[in-house]
Formats: C-alpha cells, structure tokens, sequence
C-alpha cells in the first residue's frame, strides 16, 4: 500500500471513531435541552453536562458549559420559587444548587481567561454571571449559619469559604468584595469557629485576619486563634494573642486566667504580679484578679500579704476553695522556714521560735482543713501539710486517720487500682 492510500486508511478509521462519539454528544446536547424546555428533570440534564465534562476532550467546550450552567440555574430558581411561597422543598438542596452554580461559573469565568489560538482573550459572560450570582450569593452565607446551628460544621464551613473565595475571584472583581462586603468580616468569623469546631487548625486558621476586622467578635476570635496554638504548641503565637486579648479585653476572664497560669507554670511571679497589678487598675473589685493576686504573693513568698488578701476574699466570698488553701499554706510556710532556723539559735531563742511555729500551725490548720472539706479529692495539696501539722502539734487521732490515708494511697499505687 502506497503512502497516500495509507493515509487515507488512517483518516477514514479516525472519522469512523470519532463520528459515534461527535454523534453521541449532540444527541446530550439535544437531550439536555429539551429537559430545560420541558420545565422538568432540569438535574437529568446536569447530569448528562456533567458526564460530557469528565471527558477532558470536553472541558472547553463552551456550548457544554453554558447547558451545564442554565440547568443548575433552573434548579436553584426552581427551588427558589418554592421555599417563596412556602411549598416544601428541601433546605439543604436548595443551598447545594446555590453552591453549584458559583463554582461552575467561576470554573467557566477561568476558561474565558484562557487566549484563544490567536492569542486573544475574550470574556463574554463574566459581567451577566458576575451581576447574577451577586443577587443570591447571600445564600451562600445563609448555608452557612444553617449548617453551624445543625452543628454540621465541615459543611458549614464549605459555604463560609465560598462566600469569603469570592473576593479573589476574578469574575467578581468588579465587584470589591474584600473593600465593600461588610459580611465579609462575619462569614470570616463563622469560619474561625466552625474550624474551632472540628478542631482543625488550618480551617481555624485560614481566615483569622480578616475575622479579627469584626470589632463585635473579635474577642471569642482571638479566643479560638489561642486555644489553636495551644493545641498546636505554637507557644509564642500563643502568648502574643493572649497578651493581645488582655490589652484589648482585660475584664475578659480568659486571657487573663491563660496568662497567669502560664507565668505560674513558668514561675514567673515578678511578671504574674506586674499583670495583676495592671489587671486591678482595671477593675479593684474582680474577684479573678484578687485571687490571682493572692496565689501570686503565696509564689513570692510574701505570705502575710497573703494571708491579708486572702481574708479579704474569705470575707466578702466564703466559698471560695483555693483561698482557703492559699492562707493555710501561707501559715504553713512561714513555720517551716522558721523550722529551718532552729539549729542556728540558742536554746532560749528556740523556746521563742517553736513556740512562734507552733502558733503558725495552729493557724493555718483551720485553713487546710476546711480546704480538705471542699475538695477531697485534692490530696496531693493538703495531704503533706496536713501531715506535718498534726505530727507537730501532736494531735494524734488526726495524725492517725492521716497515716491510713497514705497508706490506702500507697496500697492503692501497688496494685494499680
């Protein structure tokens, strides 16, 4: 076979293969769009649209695209109509062919974008897709709030991120979202607490900038930004939003209780006491910062201001457990450090001193017991004092039920129960 008759062979094999095929589509094509003159079964033809796009001989094909998007927007309008005049029809649907037709207008805006074999660009519909999904992007953020209550969080935040996307999306450039979208900071926020929610730092994470432009939510913001970076032991990020957060909200409780504790765990006191003394020239009468500023002096070892903020706290607020354990353990203290001085005096001056100690003891017991009363299950902090205190005071039923205590705990260690 000659060379002509040869290509002529291959040419005639390629048009019997790709006449079925050029036939097929135009027979979806056909179909599509007597669906859509129908009235009816507008997702039969997405779905055929749908089918022709998974071929990537198709993914320009403009023709398909546009059936593709007339049969989504039949569905969302149809949708529309129903939920106006109350007939029933699924929420969730509804929401979906909202969702559907941003992204495949915003996938056909991005093939327009592409230059043609001439090297030209030319962008028909970005202005009339532009113009009509402004009117129903609300529903976007709508989904949202919908799905959050649900606590449906992953898809809840699917729909804040579309709604946010549409900012960077080139066919909404007209538009300004990010400069004239006051939403914008809101769905921002619901995204932050919805990443929260799934305990997923990236999602928390993504939009937290523009979330923190929302004056009205910026404290539950920052808030869920610091509990991410504790969670992922981003520690300086997460001193910085805690500073951030108590400068900003310091009568906020919880930047303030983070920050302390920190500085305990730290044993940093010198900056503790700096950050209550910040805190009660806010506000004297917070009981959060009175006690912290009591377990601080307890840090620094100034136990009678101790002792004198913590009756102050006892007396305007009786109930309040760990102040009890603060002034017991301020007693405690001071009798031990003085204990500790015995073996450099003369005998007369320890007369005075263990007297002084015992004194000590007896006033701190009350303190530590009534601790022990509140929070039983606290034993590893009232267990040693307590301990030492009936054993120096010679009280020994009290000494005695203590022993067995430690011996039930030791027993209880051993076996592993």
């Amino acid at each position: 076979m000659n060379k002509r008759l040869l290509n002529l062979w291959i040419a005639l094999v390629g048009c019997l293969l790709v006449a079925p095929t050029a036939s097929a589509q135009r027979r979806q094509l056909q179909d599509a769009r007597g669906y859509l003159k129908s009235g009816k079964d507008f997702d039969k033809a997405e779905k055929l649209m749908t089918d022709l796009l998974k071929d990537s001989v198709n993914k320009s094909n403009e023709k398909i695209w546009l059936l593709l998007i007339a049969a989504q927007k039949a569905q969302y309008e149809q949708g529309n109509e129903k939920l106006y005049l109350n007939e029933k029809y699924d929420t969730a649907q509804f929401f979906l062919s909202a969702q559907k037709l941003f992204n495949s207008m915003e996938r056909f805006d991005s093939l327009e974008q592409q230059p043609d074999k001439s090297g030209r660009v030319r962008i028909k519909y970005r202005d009339k897709h532009a113009v009509y999904l402004d009117k129903i992007r609300i529903n976007l953020y709508n989904a949202g709030v919908f799905y959050a209550k649900k606590k449906e969080f992953a898809k809840a935040y699917d729909y804040f991120d579309s709604y946010i996307d549409c900012a960077r999306q080139p066919l909404f450039s007209r538009l300004q979202y990010a400069e004239k979208d006051a939403m914008m900071p809101i769905a921002a926020c619901w995204s932050v607490f919805c990443g929260h929610s799934l305990g997923d730092a990236d999602l928390t994470l993504k939009h937290h900038e523009l979330a923190e432009k929302d004056d009205a939510r910026l404290v539950y913001v920052l808030q869920y930004e610091a509990e991410t970076y504790a969670r992922t032991q981003q520690e300086t990020d997460y001193l910085k939003t805690l500073k951030r957060g108590f400068e900003l909200f310091p009568t906020y409780d919880y930047f303030f209780r983070k920050l302390m504790r920190n500085y305990w765990h730290q044993k940093d006191n010198d900056t503790a006491m700096q950050l209550v003394s910040t805190a009660l020239a806010v506000d004297s009468t917070s009981m959060v910062f009175r006690f912290a500023e009591n377990r601080t002096l307890l840090n620094l070892g100034r136990y009678d201001e101790c002792i004198e903020t913590g009756r102050r706290l006892l007396a305007q607020n009786d109930s309040i457990a760990e102040v009890y354990f603060t002034v017991g353990l301020a007693y405690y203290n001071q009798a031990v450090n003085k204990e500790m001085t015995l073996k450099d005096k003369s005998s007369k001056e320890r007369k005075t001193i263990r007297a002084d100690i015992r004194k000590l003891y007896q006033q701190g017991l009350p303190y530590l017991e009534k601790y022990r009363a509140m929070e039983p299950d606290q034993q590893n902090k009232w267990f040693t004092p307590l301990y030492n205190i009936y054993l120096n005071l010679n009280m020994g039923k009290e000494f005695d039920e203590i022993i067995n205590i430690r011996n039930e705990r030791k027993n209880t260690s051993q076996t592993g129960h």
